[in-house]
């Protein structure tokens, strides 16, 4: 991760894509397989599971109010990362018009990526359920028949990590280096590459990140 921010931007976009592509790819079959569970009964014996888990059992507050509000923790943390689109700003190739480009796409991806695979979550599962037996996304696929469910699974949650250290080392160390500019962090990071990589910060936060793993 480390060497990749200490390339060009263009790197950094390359393997982001790659990262986000195997999650995104996985949300969407979700979705699809979900779906296809709720409405024609596939992976479940030919019997539609409908939308009844919405409101029986507990429905949206299966564990009471002070369970929603523990979520929204959970919550803040999933939507953290939307504020990369402004930090990139800065190095876009034509800004005026990709940043927004991205910025109105993001309601859209809420809506599919997040909303829709709650949606899917709730329709299949008792929400009391969700958790106990297992991940709602492994146990979807093992509906389907798919054996190797949790060790995929386990695969597109390592490059989701990866994807998101990568993005914060991105972010933070940008964010550092205007912090620099502005005299409210050490003159030290405002260096940078014959490339525009302010590699001193990125370096910072390698650093911190082992200091981190080694500490947990």
């Amino acid at each position: 991760i480390g060497a990749v921010n200490l390339m060009s931007v263009k790197v950094f976009g390359e393997v982001e894509f790659w990262f986000s592509f195997f999650k995104v790819a996985t949300i969407i079959v979700m979705i699809l397989a979900g779906f296809g569970m709720i409405i024609w009964g596939i992976g479940n014996g030919g019997q539609p599971t409908g939308i009844h888990n919405l409101w029986t059992n507990g429905g949206f507050f299966a564990h009471g109010i002070v369970g929603m509000l523990l979520s929204l923790q959970m919550v803040m943390f999933a939507y953290g990362g939307i504020e990369i689109i402004g930090i990139t700003a800065g190095e876009a190739k034509d800004p005026a018009t990709s940043i927004p480009r991205a910025i109105n796409s993001v309601p859209m991806r809420i809506l599919v990526f997040y909303v829709g695979t709650l949606f899917v979550i709730m329709f299949l599962f008792p929400l009391y359920l969700v958790g106990t037996n297992g991940i709602p996304f492994v146990l979807t696929f093992q509906h389907l028949g798919i054996a190797a469910a949790a060790s995929i699974l386990n695969f597109v949650v390592l490059t989701a990590s990866l994807s998101a250290i990568n993005s914060d080392v991105f972010g933070v160390g940008r964010i550092l280096h205007g912090m620099a500019q502005q005299g409210h962090a050490p003159k030290v990071f405002m260096k940078v590459s014959a490339r525009g990589i302010p590699w001193v910060t990125v370096v910072v936060m390698m650093f911190a990140m082992l200091i981190a793993v080694w500490l947990n």
